[in-house]
């Protein structure tokens, strides 16, 4: 099992880590937002454990 975590970000993908050591901003403090999905990997196809949003669904 692996968690992919990916971060969306409208502004520069340059980010800074907090000094709490676990907390990431971009440099610029632009609009940004964070999710992971967690996959188990098998020889033929992966699977997804994390229930994910239906897109189609966003006007």
């Amino acid at each position: 099992v692996i968690c992919v975590e990916c971060q969306v970000v409208n502004d520069t993908d340059d980010i800074q880590i907090d000094k709490d050591g676990w907390s990431a901003r971009t440099i610029h403090m632009g609009n940004s937002v964070m999710f992971e999905y967690m996959v188990i990997v098998r020889k033929d196809t992966p699977t997804v454990l994390t229930d994910t949003f239906n897109w189609e669904t966003v006007a």
